[in-house]
């Protein structure tokens, strides 16, 4: 009977392990370069992407109120009663709305991607400061619109990086 033989342990030398070492780097480099600016192009896609899903439900909502198809709006979820009954018929009475859903409703689901501790909807008139990003701002206009603006790149005042929708809260 013969017994098997010792066979040398196997291991890498140094300078294999520096080669892996350096290739490791040299492709993280590279990706570093390549993929460094994919989180400002998200943090502006999920910006303008909350604008026009609020935008819409808004619309909904009030298209829905003002045409008898339900009795409340901009309730929270799993709420079935509001404390003001449609139709709309002024601007402060959607204002309430709004604000409520901003604070505990659907609307308040929606984070600003900027600074994530953050709710995407606000009352604020402003929308060309820098310190705007991110947020879907709202505001009441006169008696019976209110105004819808965002800014989802800064610089903020500039045309293209932010959006106003006017809306008739009683039609």
């Amino acid at each position: 009977m013969r017994l098997p033989r010792a066979t040398a342990k196997q291991a890498f030398t140094l300078m294999e392990l520096m080669i892996v070492i350096v290739i490791i780097g040299i492709l993280s480099a590279v990706g570093m370069v390549m993929f460094g600016g994919q989180s400002e192009k998200a943090k502006i896609a999920v910006s303008k992407a909350n604008y026009k899903s609020l935008i819409k439900y808004v619309q909904m909502e009030l298209f829905q109120c003002n045409s008898g198809m339900i009795d409340y709006a901009f309730l929270p979820p799993g709420v079935s009663k509001g404390s003001s009954k449609c139709p709309i018929t002024a601007s402060q009475t959607a204002a309430s709305l709004i604000n409520n859903s901003c604070r505990t409703g659907v609307m308040s689901e929606f984070k600003n991607p900027y600074d994530p501790k953050q709710r995407a909807c606000k009352l604020n008139i402003s929308y060309k400061n820098d310190s705007d990003v991110g947020y879907f701002n709202w505001s009441e206009k006169n008696g019976y619109q209110h105004r819808y603006s965002a800014c989802w790149e800064k610089p903020c005042s500039n045309s293209n990086n932010h959006k106003i929708v006017i809306i008739d809260v009683t039609k």
